[in-house]
């Protein structure tokens, strides 16, 4: 019901943005005052209809939808400017048919395709506008599925925590270390008894409820997003928009579509283009502004309607008092000084509200969607890291390189038992929130490292950072990602396997890098890296939009990596 409603009003509106031609062939029958010319209004008022049906129907779902931006570009456009050429021949063909003046005495003119492409402009912001429409449906929708996931996993990872008992894992991890020195005997049936805890309680954790395909690849319309809200494509934002503004404005330089003039109607041509820049850019410098202080849709909605009244009111009055007088001295008919009026009143109300859309979209994908998104994606990547440290063949190796190296080297069984304890509480404790200190997150890393460091052979790691950053705060998590990478591909060279990270900061900058020994030989890919790493990235877009920056390349046998992302003290 609210689609065919839709549809209705939008017909109506059409009718009424069609009302030019009407006026037109009426000023040259006036004499017989034949108001049946409103038939007119049907034919062009089924173009652009069927332009939005090509729009609804294939370009939106085939095109937009799949993220085949330039096609669809090329098809609205084409569409727009198909049904501007085919309204003017169909004003043509109806006015033979029936016995009009014809407007257009030269239908081959070239400057009819000219004047047809002007008036398309309007028709293609209402194209894209239903296609914005569309979008901002679809990336709800992708939002809210993303959400869920998100609250499920959060919920499973809850449960598997409270499960593990954390508590208890961590108390036992600490009895071992003290009977390292004190009682070495028991440490092996210490072992042996977390051993068959951890294995009965993680093989008998259940996976958690999402979709099958969580982990493939995902809709990624990070293209687009970027165009539409980063600051390095405002000016050509603002490029297109003039160059569209001036396309309008170019359509007032015709007295009719075959018949331009050029030198008496320039003052209009501009005249035109600065209205439309300051109807625009009103609501973009200062309405726009004023809706992300109050957050009140209704208040700005309030606020676009009475600047559409305070500019549209008196160019009603103006164009009623100042409507030409035809040759017999008679007034227009009421009926069509109405149906022009609100024909030039709903063509402002779709420019500006059309603007108002878009600078509205870019508010919610800034907002709410990046808000979203970005705490959809950093439960995503704790609950991987959790999958893998919960890993029974992961905390088993570490056990059972524990247990044996406690006979021979209880000092260094210990401190693997310590490093064990710190990556348990972190990860059952400090990932709860979204940002810690830098020197917490490099105690975990450290922590992975070293457990990593036994079960690989050979493998030495160093991390370093500069001094008094250690209270700079990250997002929990974040480095993870490349380290383990690095770790995973990293190769023997010159009979040596390294990971290098250091931190360094700037005044306003964070630079992470990561470096391990890598040769390309030995990769399938020169460029190693996963699902991991490309949802990290996308969490980076979420988090800090244009203001960070990511680099990987090869040098020297050597895999680096560098990141530079803004420092945070609060």
């Amino acid at each position: 019901m609210r689609t065919i409603l839709s549809y209705l009003a939008l017909t109506i509106a059409f009718a009424f943005l069609a009302s030019g031609v009407v006026v037109s062939a009426f000023m040259d029958i006036y004499p017989e005052m034949e108001l049946n010319i409103l038939w007119l209004l049907l034919p062009v008022t089924l173009l652009f209809m069927a332009a939005v049906l090509i729009d609804i129907k294939f370009a939106i779902p085939r095109l937009l939808l799949t993220q085949k931006y330039f096609s669809y570009c090329l098809v609205i456009i084409g569409t727009s400017y198909g049904a501007s050429i085919f309204a003017i021949f169909t004003e043509y063909i109806v006015r033979q048919i029936m016995d009009l003046p014809p407007r257009v005495t030269n239908i081959d003119s070239p400057w009819v395709f000219v004047d047809a492409f002007s008036d398309s402009m309007l028709l293609l912001l209402i194209l894209l506008g239903i296609g914005a429409r569309s979008l901002y449906i679809k990336w709800i929708e992708e939002a809210d599925k993303e959400r869920l996931i998100a609250d499920r996993l959060k919920t499973y990872m809850n449960d598997v925590k409270q499960r593990l008992n954390p508590e208890f894992i961590v108390n036992a991890i600490k009895d071992i270390s003290y009977n390292l020195h004190n009682q070495p005997s028991q440490v092996m049936d210490m072992i042996r008894k977390l051993s068959d805890y951890l294995r009965n309680q993680l093989y008998e954790i259940p996976s958690p409820s999402i979709p099958a395909d969580f982990n493939g690849i995902r809709p990624d319309y990070s293209s687009l997003t970027n165009f539409l809200v980063s600051r390095k494509y405002r000016w050509i934002r603002h490029g297109i928009f003039q160059a569209i503004l001036l396309i309008i404005s170019f359509g007032t330089n015709f007295n009719a579509p075959d018949r331009p003039d050029f030198e008496n109607k320039f003052g209009g041509f501009i005249s035109m283009y600065l209205f439309l820049n300051i109807l625009t850019y009103i609501n973009v410098l200062w309405l726009s502004r004023r809706f992300k202080r109050h957050r009140s849709l209704k208040r700005y909605t309030t606020e676009v309607a009475l600047l559409l009244l305070a500019v549209i009111v008196p160019l009603i009055i103006t164009e009623i008092a100042t409507y030409d007088l035809n040759p017999y001295d008679k007034q227009l008919p009421v009926v069509i000084m109405v149906v022009m009026t609100i024909g030039t009143l709903l063509t402002l109300f779709f420019f500006v509200g059309g603007t108002a859309a878009i600078i509205m979209h870019q508010d919610w994908i800034l907002g709410k969607r990046r808000m979203m998104l970005l705490q959809a994606e950093t439960v995503r990547q704790e609950y991987a890291f959790l999958k893998k440290q919960i890993n029974p063949h992961f905390l088993f190796n570490v056990l059972n390189n524990v247990g044996i190296l406690s006979i021979d080297e209880p000092a260094e069984a210990s401190d693997m038992l310590a490093e064990l304890q710190k990556l348990v509480e972190y990860q059952f404790a400090e990932t709860n929130r979204d940002t810690t200190t830098l020197q917490r997150e490099i105690d975990f890393l450290n922590s992975y490292l070293v457990l990593e460091s036994t079960r690989i052979e050979p493998f030495s790691f160093e991390i370093s950072a500069d001094e008094g950053i250690g209270e700079v705060i990250v997002p929990t998590l974040l480095f993870i990602p490349f380290v383990e990478n690095a770790v995973k591909h990293s190769s023997v060279v010159d009979s040596r396997r390294d990971v290098n990270i250091s931190f360094a900061c700037s005044k306003d900058n964070l630079i992470f890098r990561c470096e391990n020994t890598f040769k390309v030989r030995h990769s399938k890919s020169s460029h190693p890296g996963g699902l991991g790493i490309s949802n990290t990235l996308r969490r980076l877009n979420l988090l800090y939009g244009d203001d960070y920056s990511y680099s990987r390349r090869i040098a020297d046998n050597h895999y680096i990596v560098e990141l530079n992302i803004p420092r945070n003290n609060d």
